[in-house]
């Protein structure tokens, strides 16, 4: 494949996301609610995300993005959760639902160690995919059944 061409394509997504972010920021003083703020964050990460990923595919290797690409990763299901919380139970929304994004934080927090003490963050590759496994089947199955009851109510 022409390189332009496949630079073209794996840029994509990041375009897309940045699209649908700009367009929420410009549509947040006509939407005053949390569930667009907590929408235009989970575009926001969907963008840094395949920003790290558009990198990687064309080959930059830098060390800083795959820390921050697995901040991302395990950040967007999280995210997606409180939106869908945020849409679904705006009332009890008052608690603070940001401890699904303490595995995030936590990864965050130990890869950027890593990369600042000089060490491969490819090496925690595999507890990361573990923890995103877990994240992936716990969140869905609770944003179905947060979406099933709110179909009922509707």
């Amino acid at each position: 494949m022409d390189d332009t061409l496949y630079c073209i394509f794996s840029s994509l997504p990041f375009c897309i996301c940045l699209c649908w972010w700009l367009i929420l920021l410009l549509r947040r003083d006509a939407v005053d609610s949390a569930a667009h703020r907590y929408l235009s964050l989970l575009a926001f990460t969907c963008m840094v995300l395949y920003f790290c990923h558009a990198l990687f595919f064309n080959g930059e290797e830098i060390p800083l993005f795959r820390a921050v690409y697995y901040f991302c990763h395990l950040a967007v299901f999280p995210l997606f959760w409180i939106y869908i919380r945020a849409l679904t139970e705006p009332d009890q929304l008052k608690l603070p639902a940001g401890w699904v994004l303490a595995p995030s934080v936590i990864a965050g927090v130990v890869l950027a160690v890593v990369v600042a003490c000089g060490g491969s963050v490819d090496s925690l590759a595999i507890p990361i995919r573990i923890v995103f496994l877990v994240q992936l089947i716990v969140i869905s199955v609770s944003v179905l059944r947060r979406l099933t009851v709110y179909d009922r109510k509707v």
